[in-house]
């Protein structure tokens, strides 16, 4: 098994792990536009906003502009992370487009590690790409990192897979709390240890359309009905008409 163990910020260095005879190089990325780090409100409540929505789209162009400067070219295999980084991933196609990336693949792979705001422990692939990531370029990208657990193991499991390089994009991180010394090559938001949902991120489900980043809380279980559905409607919907070209992966998801 190959482990990546990351201190902050990324090692800058070129890293090169060998899986039996597959090789995956880590690239030395150049990041012109830093984490912008987000302090502990002094009274937190639920429901405050901790990011609004025009900074978040501010950073995600920023995190596009430096993607652009170092993968151009390389024909991106961009692999989002289900079903929490669909708005963060959507936002970031259009601003790789917008900044020049126009060779990339979008897909998408659902991974199992948290049940309503609790994390079950147990790491397992429920849908894999639709297509094949052998040989290829990954961006992988997720809403957010806490103990940095799942994006090690999906690591591992892409090296499996054989491709050829991984590069990881996440809007949000948690560094306090991390079991595993991981940090993506490309982080939206450094932010305290507080639940938080919104702007794809849920709670049970729940809350992902929120434009904001808001301190989570919990939903009465009536609330929490239909939910995911309605959910996976309206975001297939959005993504299909704004992107009509993108490709297959919002199809029967």
């Amino acid at each position: 098994m190959v482990i990546l163990l990351y201190t902050y910020p990324v090692p800058k260095e070129i890293l090169i792990q060998k899986f039996g005879k597959k090789e995956v190089r880590y690239k030395s990325d150049y990041i012109n536009y830093q984490p912008i780090t987000v302090g502990t409100p002094e009274n937190p409540q639920e429901k405050d906003v901790l990011i609004n929505h025009e900074q978040i789209l501010k950073r995600i162009d920023q995190m596009a502009i430096d993607i652009v400067a170092n993968h151009k070219n390389e024909n991106l295999h961009v692999l989002f992370v289900l079903n929490g980084s669909m708005v963060f991933g959507v936002h970031l196609m259009e601003a790789l487009r917008r900044h020049g990336m126009d060779d990339a693949q979008y897909d998408a792979i659902r991974v199992e590690s948290y049940k309503g705001k609790r994390k079950s422990g147990k790491f397992k692939i429920t849908a894999p790409p639709k297509i094949d990531v052998r040989g290829r370029n990954v961006l992988v990208v997720e809403d957010i990192i806490d103990s940095g657990e799942t994006m090690s193991e999906l690591e591992n499991e892409l090296i499996k897979k054989g491709v050829h390089s991984i590069t990881t994009a996440t809007l949000l991180s948690k560094p306090a709390k991390r079991t595993v010394p991981y940090e993506a090559d490309y982080t939206g938001f450094i932010i305290p240890p507080l639940w938080v949902e919104g702007f794809g991120i849920d709670t049970g489900e729940w809350n992902r359309d929120d434009p904001d980043i808001k301190i989570g809380y919990e939903r009465p279980s009536s609330q929490k009905q239909n939910g995911m559905k309605m959910l996976a409607t309206s975001l297939i919907t959005f993504a299909k008409k704004r992107f009509p070209k993108a490709g297959t992966i919002f199809k029967n998801i």
